[in-house]
């Protein structure tokens, strides 16, 4: 062994002899102490520094809040300002616009009234007129024959002379006398025809007067047979007596100073 390994032999048997005494073991727990407490001391003062400094970054993100919270205001408030006027401008537009909507609907509805007065007007000045051409069409559906032995009886030629012609009361008597003469020859479709111009010239003498002064008479079927009111349709077929089977030709009454005078009896068909 070399005298430097021996040096160091001695220095630690030396060095632990040193660590048993108790003076050196007291020395070093109060340095140990002092060293802990000062380690303490610094690891709060760096505690105390960082929640220094978290508190001042958390006043400093407040108050960053707080600037952001009332510029949001700010330009909220300016936003409603903005809208505030618009609605308020808006709200006068719509209000001109709709006054301007309901004068124009005021003035449409007014024009449609004034129209509908007009076509009412037109139409009871043209309804007398478009019953004639109606009718003179019908009479240009009937058969040849039965439309001469009718338009050379009566010597109409146009809508207003047939016009002047049915509305007369001379003529009333004589169409239904025609159309009796006539109904033995008529097919269904001519007699429907005839009836109705019976019907229509009826219709127009009363207009004539302003008031009900003729009526066909309603005869129903299954009624008896009364010669004072009924002439029997083909004699030589039909018997003299029983219930009606059919109204071949309604009859006229006469309606005057509130009494009805019987003008013409009805022609009918017994069973």
């Amino acid at each position: 062994m070399s005298s430097e390994e021996d040096k160091m032999k001695a220095f630690k048997e030396q060095l632990l002899s040193v660590w048993d005494d108790e003076k050196v073991q007291e020395k070093l727990k109060q340095m140990l102490a002092v060293k802990m407490e000062k380690e303490v001391m610094c690891l709060k003062e760096d505690k105390k520094e960082q929640h220094t400094l978290d508190r001042n970054k958390a006043f400093a993100k407040c108050k960053e809040l707080e600037k952001e919270l009332a510029q949001s205001r700010t330009e909220w408030q300016r936003e409603r300002d903005i809208y505030q006027k618009h609605y308020w401008v808006w709200q006068s537009e719509l209000a001109n616009i709709k006054g301007a909507y309901e004068q124009q609907l005021q003035r449409l509805r007014q024009e449609l009234e004034k129209k509908q007065e007009d076509l009412n007007e037109w139409k009871a000045i043209a309804t007398p007129f478009v019953e004639v051409l109606h009718m003179y069409q019908l009479l240009s559906d009937l058969s040849p024959v039965i439309k001469s032995q009718v338009q050379d009886h009566f010597r109409w030629q146009t809508p207003e002379s047939f016009l002047i012609c049915v509305g007369q009361e001379k003529n009333l008597l004589q169409l239904w006398d025609l159309v009796k003469k006539l109904n033995t020859d008529c097919l269904g479709d001519d007699r429907s025809i005839l009836l109705k111009l019976l019907s229509y010239s009826v219709k127009k003498v009363n207009g004539s007067y302003g008031r009900l002064r003729y009526v066909l008479r309603q005869e129903q079927v299954g009624m008896q047979f009364d010669e004072h009111f009924h002439i029997r349709y083909r004699y030589e077929s039909c018997p003299y007596s029983g219930t009606i089977k059919e109204v071949i030709l309604p009859g006229i009454d006469l309606i005057h100073a509130g009494k009805v005078e019987l003008k013409r009896k009805s022609v009918v068909e017994l069973v």
